[in-house]
């Protein structure tokens, strides 16, 4: 071989390629990249090995050094047929050989072999005596490529300290590997990508580094100049509790990096308040960002429509399935890749899934979590059956990667672990989770923010229901159900008996019909016009809606306290009133494949009988604390992983060659599998996309990005069966991409969405 060369040009010759190795050779711009990556990990688990990054750049395309690759590059670039040759084996075989550490050369394996298709399986790196060196790394080609590469010895004499290993268990030192191993293939991938992109597609390149983001100290001034104006003009009691729980916030954005809570009613203002103290935390403390993580998609646009309006247009970058094209910038496509901006606004199923994930497209971004500010918001929505996996996750984050995390809640779940509670492994130790606004004012602000008054009715008929609204004489009130069939039956019964301003809420609404419903009962709401909603829990976080009344079919505590946070929400009365109830009808009565709900639901009733209560004490900080002890109790340690993730990650050292990486990927999903996408006719969009996306079939086009995004507002989630009952009702619009939309409008209701075909069609999901 003459020159060494990492990458072709089309229709360019072979002079005009990239090298492997020297000065603007692929390898060193890797290096660098990852280099730079790398210093970002000071403080945290991974800063005593550093140099590691830029030693995987180095290396990390090494299996090109062989006259087998170079051929399947010159056969390729020629039009020829050409065999592809792994290139990827020979950089994790050297690591493995030559980087003499407890755990670095696995791990460096692991990162180097999965820089392209993801992070693999680890007994694949022992041979049949449990040596490392597996069969793959038999083929001649690595042996050459090893050979021809001039700078291996020099690489051999790089040394490490020796490790930190002083964990609480063997299982968290597994944890915090396995995630120090995703965080360096993370930094791998990106440097890979960045620098593969300014050689092949240099014009994308230089349209991503033309982005411009406002820096965190600059994000922090705006928003104290923007709320500064806001609260000037804001009068009342509850609007000068919200100024004190920020200036609250602020006073605690000083105190060293950990876990805090923020522990207020709801309508207390969490999200400016929880926003403010991260930006003067992360610019106080030196943190790279502020990742704001929401549980629904249904909240996230408003969340990220409230940063903007403080903020300014270009100040938050969006990362979720609902983002409408019109506010998908060209920056948030390319800073959606791997995350780098100031403040990102994203999802619970797109934070934790990307961390046990082994695909490189999700993996790409996890190395700049690292030293972040993070908020969860509505934290008693964290995912149950993942909630063992992701308190580990969220733990080592702010134990080992230098994260400050803040939970934030009205109904603070119980994280914690001791001797008397021990449901959860990896939960935090008590006194470790810190109240941001202190616990004294926390419990003033109960006081002070109490504007319900709780009952509980017993059972209750739908007519039982409407009668006591009536009696009540109050013109607008809001009905909380589990079921989207229960929602949709009420509706038609309050519509039948002549109830005016009536509205229906579920998720058998594409999103664009509920965001509409939702516009129009506010607007009626702050009219003062007579209006009536019935709703799944979709309304239960983040909408800002206030009615006088509030009836709740059977939940949990935390979801009867999110549902009273729809009542007189802005203390527009002395106080409101939320009914709690349990649905009389057999029919409605809670699926048994719904246990989260069920088992809130009976905590809920022992809370009652232990504390005699029938009012809004229950709400009480111990009252909440009984409640999610007895929640988590009856889940159970299988319950709070139901698929075994932290079996996977291992409880001894051993541990590290039996990872099975697509193995965890495939059974983690917060949202069930098995889930279709069908489109709704909704609208003059509607029927615009269906003609778009018909054309581009028959052109043999693929949709684009744009219409994809646009998709989403009109899109219904429904599982197999129903799907299957649907199908002689939908009409293919995209055979290749497998797109599907309702071909009648017969069966989409203008007033409550998708109907039931018949009553064997299994629920979708409570929302």
């Amino acid at each position: 071989m003459n020159t060494i060369y990492a990458h072709t040009l089309d229709q360019a010759p072979p002079e005009m390629w990239e090298p492997l190795y020297g000065e603007n050779g692929h390898a060193e711009k890797v290096a660098t990249l990852a280099e730079k990556i790398g210093s970002q990990f000071g403080g945290t688990f991974l800063e005593p090995y550093t140099k590691v990054f830029r030693l995987m750049g180095e290396i990390h395309d090494m299996g090109k050094a062989s006259n087998a690759f170079q051929e399947y590059m010159h056969r390729s670039w020629a039009g020829k047929a050409a065999v592809s040759v792994d290139h990827k084996s020979a950089a994790a075989l050297w690591a493995l050989r030559h980087v003499h550490h407890p755990f670095l050369g696995i791990l460096m394996a692991y990162a180097l072999l999965g820089h392209h298709s993801g992070l693999g399986v680890g007994s694949h790196f022992l041979t049949g005596r449990g040596e490392p060196g597996g069969e793959r790394f038999q083929q001649p080609i690595i042996a050459e490529a090893l050979e021809n590469d001039a700078a291996m010895v020099h690489r051999a004499d790089v040394t490490y300290p020796k490790p930190r290993l002083h964990m609480d268990s063997p299982q968290e030192l597994l944890f915090v590997l396995q995630l120090s191993l995703r965080m360096m293939h993370s930094s791998l991938v990106d440097a890979d990508w960045l620098a593969t992109e300014a050689f092949c597609e240099p014009q994308r390149a230089e349209e991503r580094a033309s982005i411009r983001m406002s820096s965190i100290p600059e994000l922090d001034e705006r928003l104290e100049t923007a709320m500064s104006a806001r609260e000037a003009e804001c009068s009342g009691a509850i609007n000068a509790l919200r100024q004190q729980i920020r200036q609250a916030c602020l006073a605690a954005a000083n105190k060293a990096p950990g876990v805090f809570k923020l522990n207020v009613p709801t309508g207390g203002g969490k999200t400016l308040s929880s926003l403010s103290f991260a930006l003067k935390h992360a610019s106080l403390h030196r943190k790279q960002r502020i990742i704001y993580v929401i549980p629904y998609t249904s909240i996230i646009d408003q969340t990220a429509r409230v940063f903007r309006e403080v903020l300014g247009e270009d100040s938050v970058l969006e990362h979720h399935s609902n983002l409408a094209e019109e506010n998908d910038s060209e920056a948030n496509r390319f800073l959606s890749e791997n995350w780098d901006a100031p403040l990102i606004v994203t999802t619970n199923v797109q934070f934790f899934e990307s961390f046990f994930s082994a695909k490189n497209k999700r993996c790409r971004k996890l190395h700049n979590i690292a030293n972040s500010v993070i908020i969860f918001d509505e934290a008693q929505s964290l995912p149950t059956e993942y909630l063992e996996p992701c308190l580990a996750l969220m733990r080592s984050l702010e134990r080992h990667f230098g994260c400050t995390l803040v939970l934030c809640t009205a109904t603070q779940p119980t994280l914690e672990t001791d001797d008397q509670f021990n449901i959860f492994r990896s939960g935090w130790r008590e006194g470790e989770v810190q109240s941001l606004i202190g616990e004294a004012f926390e419990a003033e602000l109960a006081v002070k923010m109490k504007r319900v008054q709780l009952r509980f009715l017993g059972a209750q008929t739908v007519d039982s229901l409407l009668a006591h609204y009536r009696e009540t004489g109050v013109a607008s009130a809001l009905f909380i159900v589990n079921l989207t069939r229960q929602a949709q039956q009420m509706f038609n019964s309050f519509q039948e008996a002549g109830v005016p301003g009536l509205y229906h809420l579920s998720a058998r609404m594409c999103p664009a019909h509920r965001q509409q419903v939702l516009d129009a009962v506010s607007a009626r709401l702050k009219a003062g016009e007579p209006t009536v909603l019935i709703a799944t829990r979709v309304i239960e976080a983040g909408v800002d809606v206030s009615f006088p009344l509030v009836y709740r079919d059977r939940c949990g505590l935390d979801s009867l306290a999110q549902s009273a946070g729809r009542c007189n929400r802005h203390g527009e009365l002395p106080a409101g009133l939320v009914f709690a109830y349990e649905a009389a009808e057999k029919e409605y009565a809670i699926p048994p494949t719904f246990v989260n709900l069920r088992d809130a639901a009976y905590s809920l009733a022992d809370l009652r009988r232990l504390k005699n209560s029938e009012n809004e004490s229950l709400f009480t900080d111990d009252c909440v604390r009984e409640y999610f002890h007895s929640y988590f109790e009856r889940r159970g340690r299988e319950g709070v992983d139901k698929a075994d993730i932290m079996a996977l990650v291992g409880k001894q050292p051993a541990s590290l060659y039996s990872w099975d990486f697509p193995e965890m990927d495939d059974r983690t999903h917060l949202i069930p599998p098995g889930q279709h996408t069908v489109l709704v006719p909704y609208g003059t969009e509607g029927e615009q996309l269906r003609e778009e996306l018909i054309k581009r079939d028959r052109m043999g086009l693929l949709p684009t990005r744009e219409q994809l995004r646009r998709m989403q507002p009109l899109s219904l989630s429904v599982y197999e069966q129903e799907r299957k009952d649907l199908s002689p009702h939908l009409e293919c619009l995209h055979h290749k991409a497998g797109i599907h939309m309702l071909s009648t409008t017969s069966l989409y209701h203008d007033q409550t969405g998708l109907g039931r075909l018949s009553d064997s069609a299994p629920l979708l999901a409570i929302c």
